[in-house]
């Protein structure tokens, strides 16, 4: 196969401008395409002039029609819009464009949550139960067998949309009056989102660590493993900080995954950069739960640990290059990963987080660390768009040891600073200064009982605050009055306040 020359882009942002640099270093050219709203996107101003405007990232006719009015030799998708649509790919091979990534029906056996599971149960890989049904009355009475009720003591179940990414068609009902609401509501979101309405229950695993594996695949049958990750630490079902290699693994636990990950990618002749995830659970060991196929938003830790960019190897592969052999695969190190979001703690419910927007007065990266890789798609003046993934920058940072990684992550992040717009920079450092991440006792839900704690803290210390007000304004009060001191900070009264203020709260 020939040497590709001009690879079109059909994303935006920080995995655009990933993307175009992976191409730059190829010595081929890349061309971009943008939304109206992107249209100032640094994306575009990199792209050195090879920029067409798009009417939304995931119209495959459009991207089609540019792809071959620009005259590409090939389309990468990134992750997200049109990167996990076997649509996409077919369309591109009527066109005689090379699609970077897995074939049309690898993506289809994987992409779908349902057929890749389907897919690991024939191989005897450890799956996570869930409905094999999809019509509301076949979810609500697998539920109901399942434990969902609507007493105190309910199984939770989570509901999944079969084609989704990042979490994003995810919802956990705790309820079985909740169910059939959920369930239409799921549909719909699904429908209007990726295309499909289709939708299935799974039994929520509860105390578990949610951990991948990076998987490189070529057009000769050859499949290799670059290690595994963890992507435990999660808010709303989306990834906020990962870390590879996957930390406190056991050797049998980390031959098993490899084991697992390699055989399902086998079984779907999978080429290309692809994930197969995985929950681990103290009481059940290893349970299979999806495959990406596509490469994932975290991929920057792998390729701090193996020195290799994934992207390249992308490139490559889509040009019948071959995968190396895996015992060249060397690992060294730890990366480590946390996504800086435009979001802040919601007043209202201090244990929710909500969406930032407005504009970035300055940024100041971490310097003179070559250690530390940022990420972004963040200049000045540049609005926050909210309607998109709130994502704006991943900071990543490698070190010979995790505690040492941890210690420069939490660095990087004090010196990066977002001015202007409010971000989750402090609940990161927190996050990662947290002994329980620091000892790896983590689980998924790890990050909302953090923000649960802290907003328990945020309340006794206003409850505390107030009640030496009232104390110190009734000591005055009593002193004015009578004419003589007062034992303003009296143990007693603080408590009597304390406890008064409580019963008023819950009121």
């Amino acid at each position: 196969m020939a040497e590709l020359e001009r690879i079109l882009i059909t994303n935006r942002g920080e995995c655009a401008r990933r993307i175009v640099d992976a191409v730059r270093e190829l010595g081929k050219t890349p061309i971009v395409v943008y939304t109206e709203d992107d249209k100032d996107n640094l994306h575009v101003k990199e792209a050195g002039g090879e920029a067409h405007k798009i009417p939304i990232y995931t119209d495959i006719g459009s991207i089609i029609k540019i792809a071959q009015t620009s005259e590409a030799d090939a389309i990468h998708p990134g992750w997200g819009f049109v990167s996990e649509n076997p649509r996409f790919p077919k369309a591109c091979e009527k066109v005689g464009v090379i699609f970077i990534g897995p074939s049309e029906d690898s993506m289809r056996k994987a992409g779908n949550k349902e057929s890749a599971k389907r897919a690991a149960k024939k191989l005897g890989v450890p799956v996570i139960d869930s409905s094999s049904r999809v019509k509301k009355s076949n979810i609500v009475e697998w539920a109901t067998k399942h434990g969902l009720t609507d007493e105190e003591d309910s199984v939770p179940v989570i509901l999944k949309a079969a084609k989704s990414g990042g979490g994003s068609g995810n919802r956990v009902v705790l309820h079985l009056k909740d169910m059939e609401r959920e369930a239409s509501q799921l549909a719909k979101s699904s429908q209007s989102r990726w295309g499909r309405s289709r939708i299935f229950a799974e039994r929520l695993v509860r105390n578990a660590r949610h951990v991948e594996v990076q998987l490189l695949g070529d057009q000769h049958g050859n499949l290799i493993h670059l290690g595994t990750r963890d992507c435990t630490v999660q808010y709303d079902n989306q990834k906020v900080i990962e870390e590879a290699p996957a930390p406190f693994l056991a050797l049998d636990e980390e031959k098993l995954l490899y084991e697992y990950a390699l055989a399902i990618g086998k079984a779907i002749e999978y080429s290309s950069a692809g994930t197969a995830e995985f929950l681990i659970s103290s009481n059940e060991g290893i349970l299979f739960m999806e495959f990406n196929p596509r490469l994932q938003v975290e991929h920057g830790v792998t390729e701090m640990i193996t020195n290799l960019d994934l992207v390249k190897m992308q490139i490559l592969i889509a040009e019948g290059k071959q995968v190396p052999p895996q015992k060249k695969i060397k690992f060294s190190g730890i990366a480590i990963e946390a996504r800086v979001n435009a979001q802040t703690i919601y007043d209202a419910h201090p244990e929710r987080l909500i969406p930032t927007g407005g504009v970035i007065e300055k940024i100041v990266f971490p310097e003179g660390k070559d250690i530390i890789r940022v990420e972004h798609a963040l200049y000045k003046d540049y609005v926050i768009n909210t309607n998109y993934n709130t994502t704006q920058a991943k900071v990543i940072a490698w070190s010979p040891s995790r505690d040492d990684g941890i210690d420069e992550l939490r660095s990087a992040l004090e010196d990066f600073r977002i001015e202007g717009v409010e971000t989750n920079i402090p609940l990161l450092i927190s996050a990662l200064s947290h002994p329980t991440f620091v000892k790896g006792e983590h689980t998924t839900t790890f990050f909302t009982e953090m923000l649960k704690e802290s907003a328990g803290r945020r309340r006794e210390d206003k409850e505390k605050a107030a009640a030496v007000g009232v104390v110190v304004a009734l000591a005055l009060q009593g002193s004015e009055e009578v004419g003589v001191p007062v034992e303003i900070f009296s143990p007693w009264k603080y408590s009597g306040r304390l406890q008064q203020m409580r019963r008023w709260n819950r009121k």
